[in-house]
Parts: structure tokens; sequence; C-alpha cells
């Protein structure tokens, strides 16, 4: 016949759950916290990159763009003295195609012309050093113009023996222009800067409204030179000329009221103002076109062309200086912002550090002492036995010390207490006997007692967060 449970042991302590790690109550209060704080910095932290990374994009590209609107100083220089001596080569061409013309004196009208363009041509080339590594397309323009400026080096040992046609030399020239002012339309600030996109346009339509000019002057003092006008000059004039004012139109829509009216203040300056009277004499009339005395034409040309560079070069200017605005601005707001997220991130890695540094003990050690105090000595002996989570071994030593003490304390209560009950009429037996029994009994049930007390804060320990082992320790400290 079995034997039931001993009623002197109490109930059998409940089987320990095992932990589990997908069950967030199953989770330490040190992975708990770690993950709440972590998930959020992380998400902190991948924004923060994404913004920055935007930012710097962003200030890369404006520097870049403020550089290479600062270079088209250097390119709107080449450009000038690139058409000053393509103008002077066209008359020169026209001369030295007629019988005995003195080809000594032609070259020595274009070497200084040469010098000076090729001076030009080497200040563009070392501001453009620094831009090597620049966008593709940048420097895919640059290379060409490079090529055909290259092309105008060559061509120029043609131009003494006149050997090759007058438009041959002059459409190299026509090319090396286009090809500056096309890295001059280069420069790009990225999406969204309009403003910007507007400022290169401005100077870019003036240089083209200068080009088309240059170009009349050239078509102009050719036919003053040889003395008459050929069979399509007149074509070439009026298609010259209705590009201009197309050029003219599209500047003054890009340009603001304040470069508009310095336009307005240069075409009425005398000089320029002398130049287009000439000019508009050549226009085909009930007479005919009239001839220029190619002296006077060039110098009023001269001038006039002169102040469209000197106005080129304001505009140019105000570009370069918008330009540098931009990118300054841009770096700051970069700056600002990459320093403010630098600060969080400090000032956040201080605080966890002065937080974790004064983390207080375990919770469950504490509940587990505040529990003992109020729950009498059996809890305050599983208290005291429990230190962290040890092995079983040590729970069992310091179990076996608790009870030694116990059996002590409970020894000393019966030897004194049996005579006081024999005088009363107690029972009768072997006071050993007696005393035995009541000490084993005790014993026992402080053993049960301490054993439930262990198995409850090791659940303490992995649900330290979870209201219900709370509920759970107060009922069994509670149970006899």
């Amino acid at each position: 016949m079995g034997a039931g449970p001993d009623p002197a042991r109490g109930a059998a302590p409940a089987p320990r759950r095992r932990r589990s790690g997908f069950r967030l109550r199953d989770w330490r209060m040190g992975t708990k916290l770690a993950t709440v704080l972590v998930i959020p910095s992380l998400a902190f932290l991948v924004l923060a990159g994404i913004q920055t990374r935007g930012l710097v994009g962003q200030t890369t590209t404006l520097s870049a763009f403020a550089e290479q609107v600062g270079i088209g100083r250097q390119i709107s220089t080449v450009v000038d003295r690139l058409q000053h001596e393509r103008d002077r080569t066209a008359g020169e061409l026209a001369v030295l195609r007629r019988a005995g013309a003195d080809r000594d004196a032609a070259v020595a009208a274009l070497t200084p012309l040469r010098e000076a363009t090729d001076r030009a041509m080497a200040e563009l080339r070392a501001a453009a050093a620094p831009l090597a590594d620049a966008d593709a397309a940048w420097r895919v323009s640059y290379s060409e113009a490079l090529e055909a400026y290259d092309q105008v080096v060559s061509i120029r040992a043609a131009v003494a023996p006149a050997v090759l046609s007058s438009d041959t030399v002059l459409s190299n020239y026509h090319r090396s222009v286009a090809a500056l002012l096309n890295l001059l339309a280069e420069p790009s600030p990225g999406g969204g800067r309009q403003e910007l996109t507007e400022v290169v346009l401005r100077y870019v339509q003036l240089s083209r409204v200068k080009e088309l000019s240059s170009r009349i002057r050239a078509e102009l003092y050719a036919a003053a030179r040889s003395g008459r006008y050929e069979a399509d000059d007149q074509v070439t004039l009026s298609d010259l000329r209705a590009q201009q004012l197309t050029a003219l139109g599209a500047f003054r829509v890009a340009a603001t009221a304040e470069q508009i009216r310095r336009y307005d203040r240069t075409s009425v300056d005398p000089a320029f103002a002398a130049a287009t009277r000439m000019e508009e004499r050549t226009l085909p009339g009930g007479a005919g076109p009239a001839l220029l005395d190619a002296t006077q034409w060039w110098a009023a040309s001269e001038q006039r062309q002169e102040l469209f560079r000197q106005l080129e070069s304001e505009i140019v200017a105000d570009a370069v200086r918008q330009a540098d605005d931009a990118s300054a601005r841009q770096l700051r707001e970069t700056l600002l912002v990459a320093g403010a997220i630098a600060t969080v991130l400090l000032v956040a890695v201080l605080i966890s550090l002065l937080v974790g540094g004064r983390w207080p003990a375990p919770c469950g050690s504490c509940a587990a002492r505040r529990c003992g105090s109020r729950r009498g000595p059996a809890a305050d002996a599983a208290t005291a036995a429990y230190r962290g989570p040890p092995d079983r071994r040590d729970r069992r030593t310091a179990l076996g010390d608790r009870l030694a003490g116990r059996d002590r304390r409970a020894g000393g209560g019966v030897r004194g207490g049996a005579p006081q009950r024999r005088r009363r009429g107690g029972r009768a037996g072997d006071d050993a006997t007696q005393r035995q029994r009541h000490v084993r009994q005790p014993g026992r049930r402080s053993q049960v007692l301490v054993e439930r007390q262990l198995e409850l804060l090791d659940d303490l320990e992995r649900e330290e967060s979870d209201p219900s082992s709370w509920r759970t320790f107060s009922s069994s400290t509670t149970s006899p």
C-alpha cells in the first residue's frame, strides 16, 4: 500500500519552467534594457547617417560647382583672346590672297595676338589642374576644348602661306570657341537649385551675344581688307545678326533687373553706339551694303568688344560670388548638422556611462531580501543563502548550514520546554525520543520551506519584470 504524501513535508515544489529566448518574459532585465536602448539608438544612427550622407553629397556638389564657375573667368579670357586672334586672322587672310601681299607684315601683326592667346590658355590649364577629379561631364568638355585649341595651334602655320581657304582656317577657330563656351556652360549645381542654374545661364547667354558680335566683326573686317563682299557674305551676316538678336533676348529673360540695366548702360556708351552705327551701314539696302574702312572699323569694333568684355566679367563675377556663397552656406549647414549629431551621441554615451556606473543591485535580490524581512526566519534563511545565481552544490551547502542552525535552535527550545511539559502531565515516553521527534518535524518543515524559497528566487531571477511572479512569491511564502 503506497504511502501518501507526508503532510509534514509540505507540498512538492512545482517543476521549474525552462527559460526560452523567444519569450520576452524570460529575458533578463539587462537584456530588456539593452534592447530598449539599442534599437532606438540604431534607428537614430541610421537616419542620422542618411541625413549626413545627403548633406555631404550636396556640399561636395556645390563645392565642385563653385570651383567650375570660378574657372569661368579664365575660360572667358581665353575666349576673348581667341576671338581677337580669329577676327584679325580673317582680315589678314583676305590680304594674303592678293598678289604681292606682304606675308611678313601679316605674321608680325598676328604674333602678339597668338602669344596673348597662348598665355591665357596656359592660365586656364593651371586653374583647371585642381579639377582633375571633377565630374565626368566637365572633364569631357574640358578635354574637347583642349583638343579644339590644339587644332588652332596647328592651323596657324597655314595662315601665312595661305594654302588653305579662309573657311577652313576660320572654322577651326569657330570650333575652339564653341568648345570653350560649352565648357563655360557645363557647371551644374545639382537638382533643386534652379537659381544657381540661372546664374550660369546668364553669363553663358551674354558670352554667346559677344561671340556673335565678334563673328560679325570678323566678316566685316575681312570684307574691308579685301575691298569687296563675297557672294555669300550677306547671307552669313544676316544669319549672324538673327542669332545675335535671339541670344540677346535669351539673356534678357535670364538676367536680373540690375544686369539688364548694366547692359542698357553699356549699349548707349558712345564707343558702343559708334560701332553699332558703322555696322548698320553694312545692312542690305537700296544702294547695297557699304564697305567700311578697315582701320576705322577695327578700332570701333575693338572698343565695342572691350565693353562687352567688361560686362561679361561683371556678370561672371556675380556668378562666382553667388556660387561661393551657396557652397559656404551648404558647408555650414552640413557642419552644424554633423556637430549636432555628434553632440547628441556624446551626451547619450556620457549619460549611459553615468547611469550604468550607479546601477543598483539586481531586482531579484532586493525583492528577496524585502520578502524575507516580512515573511519570517525561513525566508531570512533563504535570502541570506542567496547571493546571486549559485550552482546546486552551493545551494545545498548553504541549506545544510541553515538547517543545522535551525536544529540547534529547535533543540534548545525542546530541552527548555520538556521539564515543564512533564510537570504538567505531558505525554509519557523516553525524553530522547520525544526530543528527537520534536526536532525532526520543524527541521523537515524548514527544509521544505527553504527549498521552495530557493526555487522562487530562481524564478525571480528569470522573471524579474513579470508582475505575476511577485504574486506567486507572496502566496508561496505565506503557505505553511
